[in-house]
């Protein structure tokens, strides 16, 4: 079969992946095709993030993109060669680099002048891009294309030329929790439907001793923020926090995430025109009054992503809160997120990860927005009005269910979901280790048949060895859950390197921060 690789930017590590898994499918008699952008558009996602000149981030991005490793008959994008696209296509592949690179908020930031000219002046790269792609597909007569996220701007492009063009595709992307691909059939980064498929299977279901104690593990190294293969670790240094609420009621903790992280995504989308207002259905609904809400502002809109802080993120909340009367603590405070979900009795988000670690704190948890999360069993979900019911329907909270149910859920999307997990090993974010051995059949199946198997299947007959994890991670012993050591079997390393010579571009860029760090 002939297979597609591309890898439009040279974000770490995912190059890298992309060669790995080109290693895979040559193993299996594959014939490959690459295709990179090679400096062929005015504006990306990559640069405008970072506001760089076109010479800088087009040179640095070349130099660290596909043609520097080993994969066979990699074309480089043609800038005279255009596809057209409807003008809601156009708004559709656009919208989502342009919400995280200016991080907007509520719908209406999207018809802003500054978001509109934005989006404009991505137009004719996506058209680029989708051109080159569609000639690329045909001429290389594909059956399927590995596609590095598919989610921003030029490689949103990419996998409609080939939905239009009727070739499967699969998406690639660094996993959540660091180990492994985070493979994603004929969908995006931040599809929903494959995980939910696992959640489905797999939340019924009892861990083993061994899955039981790194679940564990993986949950105390959070709560100790020790956990630094995840691409950010939120509110370092914190500290210690009492409740600061003046209400007698029922304590509700409202964490909020960024919007413009899921924006445009279909499977992400939920009625509301603006979370505030599903978060105040909610409120409502319960009876909580303001003076029983503490808002904490998410501890990254007071970082910069590329050139821009989480600003507007934060005074639309800031002002939300002031109306209804919460106490409301800004995202710079170091006030402990964790401490503060230890004292509250409920915890409202709209789909961040802090709904995972409530639940890991036996709290009962509503969501008014969509997540990996959300079939994993242990939240409310309310995605639109009729939802809302839901609420009157969980009167009873069971914390220990609650901490089992996240237990399993970690493990299924660090184990499961996540693709190859013991043969790519995260040394950091954006390092890695690859070991030998690995079946290529399950990149293949992920391809043709659109379908991941499980990466680890195994679960136990019964909740036996898992119930003393649920018991340390109730009582919050993270050191002695911190102690397990994962023993990965014995295995020959891989080598995954750039051409030969080309070693120093490596060297370098690990002196260098993050893309999205490089402001």
């Amino acid at each position: 079969m002939r297979v597609g690789v591309c890898t439009l930017f040279s974000f770490r590590p995912h190059v890298e992946h992309a060669a790995y898994a080109s290693a895979l499918l040559e193993s299996a008699g594959h014939e490959l095709y690459g295709l990179t952008c090679d400096a062929a558009v005015a504006h990306c996602y990559s640069r405008d993030l970072r506001g760089f000149g076109r010479l800088r981030a087009c040179s640095t991005c070349v130099a660290g993109g596909l043609r520097t490793y080993p994969v066979p008959r990699v074309t480089g994008m043609d800038r005279s060669i255009r596809g057209s696209l409807d003008a809601a296509t156009r708004h559709r592949l656009t919208v989502s680099s342009v919400a995280v690179r200016i991080r907007t908020e509520p719908s209406t930031e999207l018809k802003e002048s500054e978001f509109l000219q934005a989006q404009q002046s991505l137009y004719e790269p996506i058209e680029i891009a989708y051109g080159n792609a569609r000639r690329w597909i045909e001429r290389s007569n594909l059956d399927a294309v590995l596609c590095f996220n598919g989610r921003m701007d030029l490689t949103a492009a990419v996998v409609t030329a080939c939905e239009h063009a009727g070739v499967p595709y699969v998406t690639l992307e660094r996993p959540w929790f660091g180990h492994g691909l985070h493979l994603v059939p004929n969908g995006n980064c931040l599809s929903l439907g494959t995980v939910g498929q696992f959640c489905d299977e797999y939340r019924n279901k009892p861990l083993t001793d061994s899955q039981s104690r790194l679940a564990g593990r993986m949950a105390a190294e959070r709560f100790l923020q020790r956990n630094l293969l995840e691409w950010r670790v939120y509110n370092p240094e914190s500290q210690r926090a009492d409740w600061p609420g003046r209400g007698v009621g029922e304590r509700v903790l409202i964490l909020p995430s960024s919007r413009n992280e899921f924006e445009g995504h279909p499977d992400r989308m939920c009625p509301w025109p603006d979370y505030t207002w599903a978060m105040d259905r909610a409120l409502d609904e319960i009876g909580a009054s303001g003076a029983d809400c503490v808002l904490r502002c998410h501890p990254s809109w007071a970082e910069k992503v590329g050139r821009n802080t989480g600003w507007r993120c934060e005074r639309h909340y800031r002002e939300w809160g002031g109306r209804r009367g919460f106490t409301v603590i800004p995202s710079a405070d170091k006030s402990s997120t964790y401490d503060l979900i230890d004292a509250c009795d409920l915890v409202l988000v709209n789909g961040s990860s802090a709904g995972m670690e409530a639940a890991l704190k036996g709290k009962r948890v509503v969501s008014v927005g969509r997540c990996a999360w959300e079939r994993a069993g242990f939240s409310v979900q309310i995605h639109d009005e009729q939802s809302i019911r839901r609420l009157r329907q969980s009167s009873v909270h069971d914390p220990q269910a609650t901490v089992r149910a996240a237990l399993r859920f970690m493990y299924t999307h660090a184990r499961r979901y996540s693709q190859y997990v013991q043969y790519v090993r995260s040394l950091t974010t954006t390092r890695y280790d690859y070991f030998a051995g690995a079946d290529p059949d399950q990149l293949c199946r992920a391809l043709f048949v659109g379908q991941l198997s499980p990466d680890d299947p195994e679960t136990a007959s019964d909740d036996l060895k898992e119930a003393p994890v649920v018991d340390l991670v109730r009582k919050g012993a993270w050191l002695d859950l911190i102690q397990w050591d994962e023993q990965a079997p014995a295995r020959a390393k891989l080598t995954v390197r750039r051409r030969h010579g080309l070693g120093w571009i490596d060297r370098l860029r690990q002196r260098l921060p993050r893309g999205d760090r490089m402001g």
